[in-house]
């Protein structure tokens, strides 16, 4: 089962340092959480993904542009 959680006020609170997750209330920052090794990872999930260190899980078409979304590992939260 997969589930995607968002992150809260309190985690950006927690981690200023990451530049990459600024929070954002106008834009959401939705997650599937991933275990290994006891370790609980966040891989956001992306409506644009344009590079190879992601996967894409499908491809849509709008207004003539091609938009792959998947998920972006180079913004991966542990």
């Amino acid at each position: 089962m997969i589930k995607v959680y968002a992150l809260t006020q309190v985690f950006h609170q927690g981690n200023q340092g990451l530049v990459e997750t600024l929070f954002d209330k106008s834009r959401g920052y939705g997650v599937v959480a991933v275990t290994i090794n006891q370790l609980t990872f966040g891989i956001p999930l992306r409506s644009q993904l344009n590079h190879r260190f992601g996967i894409v899980l499908d491809t849509i078409s709008r207004d003539g542009r091609v938009f792959n979304r998947g998920l972006d590992f180079t913004k991966a939260v542990l």
